[in-house]
């Protein structure tokens, strides 16, 4: 029962109104009487069972990479409820001139296109954990290029760029794209002479992926782009 101290009432009249809903109880209280000296409302309750402490003085990157499911944007619980507020989206970006700004997804957090007829694309993923590890995903991208996979050696020696403040694996390719397999759907047109620019970052909890494909002439156009966008993401920073 929340605690209510409430200057000038009869102890009678107290005793009566402590049988009235809270929100009653104010309304009672707001009709025809002067603003109370003080109102005090307190609330309680159990802590769950490991519930660690509050943290305070954390900015909006600390606090979404402690406790990603508080944004609400990001794994399973991503959806929000029938008749509540859409999730927010914790990142910050600035889009390049020219490119266009697409509904963002559970997988594609970040949705863009650039080209003529958008015919290029840009996203950021992120999956919870190592989502397979660093090596197996440049492998997978390397296969969508019709590219031959790489040796864990080899993807170690993969030059570096950065991506939320710190370093992630940058990969450039080119052959035919045929982008994402599903099992037991038909496999994807290869489109010739296209360009994958990636860029794969391990940050616990999660690993963040930046992609970028189009046909290889318009991604050369767009590569800078393409570098100045991915250093400008941040998580609720802006």
């Amino acid at each position: 029962m929340p605690n209510l101290i409430v200057n000038s009432i009869p102890l009678e009249t107290a005793v009566r109104l402590c049988s009235i809903p809270l929100l009653a109880l104010v309304g009672i209280l707001s009709l025809g009487c002067e603003k109370p000296d003080r109102m005090e409302v307190t609330e309680s309750r159990k802590r769950f069972a490991g519930e660690k402490d509050p943290e305070f003085g954390l900015t909006a990157r600390e606090r979404f990479l402690k406790n990603p499911s508080a944004s609400g944007s990001m794994g399973r619980g991503a959806m929000a409820g029938q008749g509540e507020e859409p999730p927010k989206n914790p990142f910050r970006w600035t889009a390049p001139d020219g490119w266009g700004e697409k509904d963002s997804s559970r997988m594609r957090l970040i949705n863009l296109s650039f080209g003529p007829n958008g015919e290029g694309e840009c996203y950021l993923t992120a999956l919870p954990g190592e989502a397979g590890g660093i090596p197996p995903n440049v492998n997978r991208w390397r296969s969508q290029m019709g590219l031959e996979a790489l040796t864990d050696e080899q993807i170690d020696a993969l030059p570096e760029k950065p991506l939320l403040k710190a370093p992630a694996k940058f990969v450039d390719l080119k052959g035919d794209f045929g982008g994402m397999s599903f099992p037991g759907a038909p496999p994807a047109e290869k489109k010739s002479d296209y360009r994958l620019l990636g860029l794969i970052q391990q940050q616990s909890p999660f690993t963040f992926f930046v992609k970028m494909t189009g046909p290889a002439d318009l991604v050369a156009a767009n590569e800078q782009a393409f570098y100045t966008f991915c250093e400008s993401i941040t998580i609720g920073e802006h």
